[in-house]
């Protein structure tokens, strides 16, 4: 049983069985909703001409860029995200190319606010993704098709973005339900339905299982979900160890990790910015601007979800296409003068092989809801700073992120 419909079956009265600890666990209502190709989504509300067209949303539209997002249209040509853009326009000369928009991120919080008001625990996963548990609200929602019709109506009518909606019992169900209705679909799983909902499904259906572990997988003959199961639990874990539990307790549907607040999943998480750079260059100068840009839109991501940060990590790629990287912890804070100076001293102190630089990135990491560290230094200090954070927050908010930057975040033009 794949799927069925929630307008011929409740769900709340059903169990899941934990066989770690041989007892029924009460099963849960989880949503999983992932946003439709949102980026090229948002775009087409500046350029509403092109829908129906071939879209690719990049990082850049240069020889260096890569697909972030395309259209189905665009997919039907082979075109799909981290392809590069000059690959792109091989696949489908007639593909229209667009940057990602500066709104981004406003549209994904518009999104995050619309579900706050139909469920009492939303945990961003990404961008374009939302878990929500809706386990004791059978009262407000009665059929779970209706909570899944609801929410799609929602986001429809503001901010006006088409969605997938998956529902079962754990996130990872959840999760896959909502890759499978792609696109605008809504699948419900029900509880002790797992294992064969799944079992039809390609092995690269189940989350971190990418390419490298699936060509392993169908070495062993294993190619879809139900092939895992042929083979007991301990073989898995003698080749693969943990993973290789992981994946055979994944295969059966079963999940142990619940959809937390945002507020309370904010320790887990961290923002990370990467560019990767026009061309290889050593100019301390373009590589300094590139940096401080990071740090703005990190930054910025850091005070819109009102949140700190306790550690700074700068990583660098050379031409050669290896990586370093480096950390340090600093004082909760969410102001980019304190972050800068710190990341681009981990910068100098990484940049010893005055080798060509592709790629610059920047992770702000321990990741807190519970407000900024001061010192009496700080107290003692004009407040002119954050007067001046406040203030360009509320440009950005209102005329989108590149409204205005720090003139070190600029680009000199020669």
């Amino acid at each position: 049983m794949r799927a069925q419909s929630a307008r011929t079956r409740g769900v709340s009265g059903s169990n899941l069985f934990d066989p770690r600890e041989g007892a029924r666990a009460p099963s849960k209502i989880v949503a999983c909703v992932d946003l439709d190709a949102f980026f090229v989504e948002v775009a087409l509300k500046r350029y509403p001409k092109m829908r129906g067209q071939p879209v690719a949303v990049c990082g850049s539209l240069d020889g260096r860029g890569v697909v972030c997002s395309a259209s189905y249209e665009a997919r039907a040509y082979g075109i799909k995200s981290a392809l590069p853009v000059w690959q792109c326009k091989k696949l489908c000369p007639s593909v229209k190319l667009v940057e990602v928009p500066s709104e981004i991120s406003e549209y994904s919080d518009a999104v995050r606010r619309r579900l706050n008001e139909l469920c009492p625990v939303v945990e961003t996963a990404s961008i374009d993704e939302f878990f929500l548990d809706f386990t004791g609200c059978e009262k407000i929602y009665p059929l779970n098709m209706d909570l899944a019709d609801k929410i799609i109506k929602s986001l429809s009518d503001n901010p006006g973005l088409p969605c997938s909606v998956g529902i079962g019992p754990n996130k990872l169900i959840a999760k896959i339900a909502s890759d499978v209705a792609k696109p605008s679909g809504v699948i419900y799983v029900f509880p002790g339905s797992e294992a064969s909902f799944l079992a039809s499904l390609p092995v690269k259906s189940i989350p971190g299982v990418g390419p490298c572990f699936t060509q392993k997988l169908s070495d062993m003959g294993i190619f879809l979900v139900k092939d895992v199961l042929q083979l007991p639990l301990h073989v898995w874990r003698s080749v693969f160890g943990k993973r290789g539990e992981n994946l055979y307790e994944q295969a059966l549907g079963l999940c142990w990790s619940n959809v937390l607040d945002d507020s309370l999943a904010a320790q887990q998480k961290q923002v990370s910015r990467e560019t990767t750079l026009a061309e290889d260059t050593t100019s301390i100068e373009i590589l300094r601007t590139s940096l401080s840009k990071l740090v703005e839109d990190a930054v910025y991501d850091l005070r819109r979800k009102k949140l700190v940060s306790g550690s700074v990590c700068v990583k660098i790629r050379y031409s050669d296409f290896s990586s370093v990287s480096k950390s340090i912890s600093i004082s909760r804070t969410d102001r980019e003068d304190r972050i800068f100076p710190v990341a681009l001293k981990l910068f100098e102190s990484l940049y010893k092989k005055r080798m060509k630089i592709r790629l610059v990135g920047v992770k702000l990491a321990e990741i807190s809801s519970d407000g900024a560290v001061y010192t009496l230094n700080d107290f003692l200090e004009s407040y002119s700073s954050e007067k001046v954070a406040d203030a360009v927050d509320r440009i950005r908010q209102k005329y989108g992120r590149n409204s205005v930057s720090r003139c070190r975040s600029i680009m000199k033009k020669s």
